[in-house]
């Protein structure tokens, strides 16, 4: 594996979120507190189902509109990784812009999303030049239209050429 892969940490290899250095976070976000809509996103982002949000989200990854991509997440969101976890805004986007020092331009592919009211299961795979990641699950909840918590897992392995 190139010597720059091993300086980022596991996490950065979100479906369509990963992280560079994250603090451990203990505390827990306020229950409702960061389910509002930011001033520096579009309004209406609320009234969304937890699909239609996911369904959003994975488009801006997609189109690499990382800021727009943000807004779907709840101020005080959380995402939770195998020993890991990013809390806010900031954190998130550091772990949104890992994955593109990973895998550069290469896109995860869906190959499954499962929603049961406010919980959306997805499940896909993503090859990069370097690294690919065969089978990878991230599992959101999202609240009033924002994703307020997600968890990771994904293993990292050199792309077969």
């Amino acid at each position: 594996m190139p010597h720059f892969f091993r300086c980022l940490p596991r996490w950065c290899c979100i479906t369509v979120a990963c992280v560079a250095p994250i603090l451990l976070v203990s505390a827990a976000p306020a229950r409702d507190g960061g389910a509002k809509e930011r001033r520096d996103c579009p309004s209406g982002l609320g009234h969304r189902t937890a699909q239609e949000a996911i369904v959003e989200h994975l488009a801006l990854l997609r189109a690499g509109d990382l800021e727009a991509a943000l807004c779907d997440y709840a101020e005080d969101a959380v995402v939770i990784l195998p020993g890991q976890v990013a809390s806010g805004i900031d954190e998130i986007r550091i772990g949104l812009s890992g994955f593109a020092q990973l895998f550069g331009d290469a896109v995860p592919e869906v190959d499954s999303l499962t929603t049961v009211d406010a919980v959306v299961l997805l499940t896909f795979h993503v090859s990069g030049p370097d690294l690919s990641i065969p089978n990878g699950s991230d599992t959101y909840v999202v609240k009033r239209g924002l994703i307020r918590y997600q968890t990771v897992h994904d293993v990292l392995v050199p792309t077969v050429q």
